[in-house]
């Protein structure tokens, strides 16, 4: 099994030597496997922070809706986030969006939590929420696996 990790994936997961990984440029996600590009992508999500610029940042939505567009093509797409699903109920702690900046944010926990699931239904992309990176990157390497050995 080769996992590609994308080219502009950075502070991404090692797997271990677990598997080679090829550096290659993806349209859509993360991490995918030579051979599969069509069957699985993930994307990774180091924290909430980055996910509401993401999803509310005017310069980044419109290029994360792009490629979540692409990844609903996919049949087997993961959001794999390195923090766990209370952190949304608790938005903007634990974001790591500094305090100062915070009073310029325009969505709130409640609203933040409806985007991603407008996200889910709308893109049919799943995600998955861990506890450390660690957990993250064991998650992700599960799910290639499955779907490595499925193929």
């Amino acid at each position: 099994m080769k996992i590609i990790r994308d080219t502009r994936e950075q502070q991404g997961f090692q797997f271990f030597a677990q598997a080679e990984i090829i550096e290659q440029a993806l349209d859509a996600g993360d991490y995918t496997i030579e051979g599969l590009e069509d069957f699985i992508r993930i994307e990774r999500k180091a924290s909430t922070g980055e996910l509401y610029h993401n999803l509310a940042k005017k310069t980044m939505k419109a290029r994360f809706h792009r490629e979540m567009e692409k990844l609903d093509t996919i049949q087997n797409a993961y959001i794999v986030c390195e923090f766990p699903e209370s952190y949304l109920y608790t938005f903007p702690e634990n974001s790591g969006i500094p305090k100062s900046k915070r009073k310029y944010m325009k969505i709130g926990a409640k609203y933040f939590r409806k985007l991603i699931h407008e996200i889910e239904d709308k893109y049919d992309v799943e995600f998955i929420y861990c506890d450390s990176k660690d957990h993250a990157e064991e998650v992700t390497f599960k799910l290639l696996k499955e779907a490595w050995d499925a193929c």
